[in-house]
């Protein structure tokens, strides 16, 4: 965002473009009250794996942008960084301060049956990466076998009408 801060909705809406391979836009007319929201289709398999401090800067409210991950079927894991009391850091000469917003986090991962993650320090984030859940989802299709069937029993004509020639020296 342009002052700097974190974009929940840009970060979601980001990653719903590159697992779709779309390239929608994040504009407020997109998502005034009332207007539909993007269809992409269906990645039930596809996951998004969100690292913040749950504070959002950006216009879109981050819950419509879960909401379309959520009807794609793709799951958001937020994993919340940083600490609920607050901090100040020092980035390029300004003093910023940052608090984590868990709330907002587990309101994305519970849209999107996800699951929310606090990481306290890096050796947590790193037990969180390496326990995460990202199975690819299953989903049954059904299969027309007609055509395999078919395709057997002619097989077996063939071998048959063979096997007798080279017995009998004639088809029946």
């Amino acid at each position: 965002s342009a002052s700097g801060g974190t974009s929940l909705s840009q970060g979601i809406f980001t990653s719903i473009n590159a697992i779709a391979g779309e390239n929608l836009s994040l504009s407020e007319e997109d998502f005034a009250d009332g207007a539909p929201p993007p269809q992409i289709g269906s990645y039930n398999s596809a996951v998004i794996v969100l690292l913040s401090d749950g504070e959002d800067t950006s216009q879109a409210d981050p819950l419509q942008i879960a909401q379309i991950a959520a009807e794609a079927g793709i799951r958001v894991y937020p994993i919340g960084i940083g600490s609920p009391d607050g901090a100040v850091l020092e980035l390029d000469g300004f003093n910023v301060v940052t608090q984590l917003n868990e709330q907002s986090l587990q309101e994305i991962a519970a849209l999107t049956n996800g699951d929310y993650f606090h990481a306290a320090d890096a050796a947590a984030l790193e037990e969180i990466y390496q326990n995460i859940d990202l199975q690819l989802t299953i989903a049954g299709e059904m299969i027309e076998v007609t055509a395999i069937f078919a395709g057997l029993g002619l097989l077996f004509l063939l071998l048959g009408g063979s096997l007798t020639m080279l017995w009998f020296g004639r088809v029946p």
